[in-house]
């Protein structure tokens, strides 16, 4: 089995800088973007687009990327490093951009590496890799900024993306202690720490870099940080785009395309919070001055088997949008002017349905049974397999 000796620990080698200039000045924020050559299609450049294209000038001047290259064919990176002048020339020159890639002797060798989780040796050897790869990158970047972004090389950033993340930043640090806020619910994507702790972090993925995922290591390190509760912003600001993953041969679920159906809601809602955003995977729907029997209502183009329904409303950190009181029912009815009742919302503002399944629901219909002032609404993709299920979140 691989080890490392405490020298390796204590100096993680330098850096190889491939192009663009690291600023001499502290910022306020990193984006650590690694990325690596996929063998059917590359996204990176459509999310760096994004990135540039929805920061202000103002942003810029306190934010850098640093695009770590993960792959370790020198020649790909130079033609990726060429690319890169191409498209991004003023942000190289200024320091909002830099790319990165660790040299060859911080690897250990990947092969033979101890199977866990029951999976294979190629993907063993990937999740190891993105271990060691994350590592490398986070050490690298803590002292570059206050605050450290994760994300992945197959996402688009909304509009205004490092406003919202500054905004949210300021609010919780007069509210909570925190390790680790999320602008995305999905897998490594949004994840924001204070770059004083992401060196324990980096120190944690490299040592346990064969034994766990990431995702499971994070979850580690959050309860050794004692952070209990979870710290989502109200909005995803980052859309996964990516179908085909860096992992060869596996795909990824595409954006969200929920079965068809028509919605509608008694609530009123938020300037461009709608029911719409959050069936078709966009973000979430934020209500005020929610009255009792309000509802929220999803009526499928045809009948539906339904196995599994999760809805979460409101967050950790913004409570006054939880669901203190609502039931989840659903209808068989052609027209839907009969419900059954499912489940009650619990004290997190959650429902979970899941059994063997209801046959031939036509709608599905979320009752609020008190007035609330806020109320905000998430639904995660949902899936249609062979039997069609309908999975809220």
């Amino acid at each position: 089995m691989p080890t490392f000796t405490s020298t390796e620990f204590l100096h993680w080698k330098e850096a190889i800088h491939i192009s663009g200039t690291k600023r001499s000045s502290r910022g306020f924020l990193t984006i650590g973007l690694p990325t690596l050559r996929r063998p059917n299609a590359s996204y990176i450049f459509e999310t760096l687009k994004s990135l540039v294209g929805h920061s202000s000038d103002e942003d810029k001047r306190h934010t850098t990327i640093v695009i770590f290259l993960s792959d370790r064919n020198a020649t790909y990176a130079e033609v990726f490093a060429q690319n890169v002048m191409t498209w991004f020339p003023k942000q190289l020159e200024n320091g909002f951009i830099h790319v990165i890639r660790a040299p060859d002797t911080y690897y250990p060798s990947l092969e033979n590496l101890k199977k866990t989780f029951g999976d294979g040796s190629d993907r063993v050897k990937w999740r190891s890799k993105q271990n060691l790869d994350y590592a490398f990158l986070m050490h690298y970047s803590q002292s570059l900024s206050e605050y450290y972004l994760q994300l992945e090389d197959d996402v688009i950033a909304v509009p205004d993306y490092l406003g919202q993340i500054n905004s949210y930043i300021q609010l919780m640090n007069r509210q909570e202690a925190w390790t680790m806020l999320e602008f995305s619910r999905l897998g490594y994507i949004g994840k924001l720490y204070h770059s004083c702790d992401i060196g324990k972090l980096a120190y944690l993925l490299r040592t346990f870099f064969n034994e766990q995922p990431c995702d499971y290591l994070l979850r580690l390190f959050l309860k050794l940080m004692l952070q209990k509760s979870n710290f989502v912003h109200p909005k995803e600001l980052f859309v996964h785009s990516g179908y085909w993953s860096s992992l060869p041969h596996q795909t990824r679920p595409q954006l969200v395309k929920n079965p068809e159906a028509t919605l509608s809601t008694t609530m009123t809602i938020h300037e461009l919070f709608t029911l719409d955003n959050v069936y078709s995977g966009k973000g979430n729907m934020w209500a005020k001055d929610v009255h009792t029997g309000d509802t929220v209502t999803i009526a499928f183009a045809k009948p539906r088997k339904v196995v599994q329904i999760t809805i979460a409303t409101g967050s950790k950190s913004q409570k006054m949008d939880i669901a203190e009181s609502a039931i989840l029912e659903y209808s068989t009815d052609t027209v839907c002017t009969s419900y059954t009742y499912l489940c009650t919302f619990d004290e997190a503002g959650e429902a979970n349905y899941a059994k063997e399944g209801l046959e031939n629901v036509r709608c599905l219909r979320d009752m609020s049974t008190i007035e609330v002032k806020c109320y905000d609404l998430y639904v995660q993709q949902v899936s249609e397999p062979v039997v069609p299920s309908v999975e809220w979140y």
